[in-house]
């Protein structure tokens, strides 16, 4: 049964708690030794295997849980606010801030310091198969991500708190997720998050945010292969 007597500030406190609670859940079970320990065993290559449970696994914390609960527990309606879909946008932007974020991409990859953890698969060489799971894994990772991230949150404080203090508290909470990756990506991290929350707030919907941090999570582990000495593409073509 829906509870229809819930204040808009306290759907703002819901989604925050389950965007903290869902992603710290995650993190904490994802990348901890027992499970890396694990797979490390049962697998004599464990990289595609435990890379794609730690994206399913974020799938399920910040996707499948905080959207099961949101519907649970407020009205149809508001939910249908803060899972927006798309409206007027202008499109012509979007190839320019696409092909910005690709740029981006291109260029970080080329750090010793990106290239020092990027790929997340340290795997020395690359053909169909390995490709293949770094576009699916990151597809459902990111999916999750910027579902609880730029849907749930940045439109529940929207509505609640109006939007100037709704991208300082998203911005602020997608740096701070980055700060075990280090200095430099949590400081990265303020721009592209500003960049997602427009996007989404434009657009009306995450999915925007959605499809430029896949572009640029997957070309960013593209150019970091390629760019590292020590990995390789092995896709074959056949000459006529």
């Amino acid at each position: 049964m829906y509870n229809t007597e819930i204040p808009e500030a306290s759907n703002a406190v819901l989604a925050i708690i389950l965007t903290v609670g869902g992603y710290y859940s995650y993190y904490f079970t994802a990348w901890s030794e027992p499970v890396k320990t694990w797979f490390t065993k049962k697998y004599e290559i464990s990289e595609i295997p435990l890379f794609l449970f730690r994206k399913g696994l974020g799938f399920i914390f910040l996707g499948v849980i905080p959207g099961a609960l949101f519907l649970f527990l407020l009205d149809i309606e508001q939910v249908k606010y803060k899972i927006p879909v798309l409206s007027s946008y202008p499109w012509i932007l979007f190839p320019l801030i696409f092909f910005l974020v690709i740029m981006t991409s291109y260029i970080s990859a080329r750090r010793p310091e990106v290239k020092s953890v990027i790929p997340q698969m340290r795997l020395a060489a690359w053909g169909t198969r390995e490709i293949a799971a770094s576009a699916a894994g990151w597809a459902i990772y990111l999916f999750a991500y910027e579902f609880i991230l730029r849907g749930l949150l940045l439109f529940a404080f929207v509505s609640s708190y109006g939007i100037t203090a709704a991208i300082i508290i998203n911005v602020a909470l997608y740096s701070a997720f980055h700060l075990p990756n280090g200095r430099s990506e949590t400081i990265a991290a303020i721009p592209f998050g500003l960049i997602l929350c427009f996007v989404s707030l434009s657009s009306g919907s995450f999915m925007t945010a959605f499809l430029l941090h896949y572009a640029f999570a997957v070309s960013t582990e593209m150019f970091s292969v390629h760019f590292n000495e020590q990995m390789r593409f092995t896709i074959k073509t056949e000459t006529i």
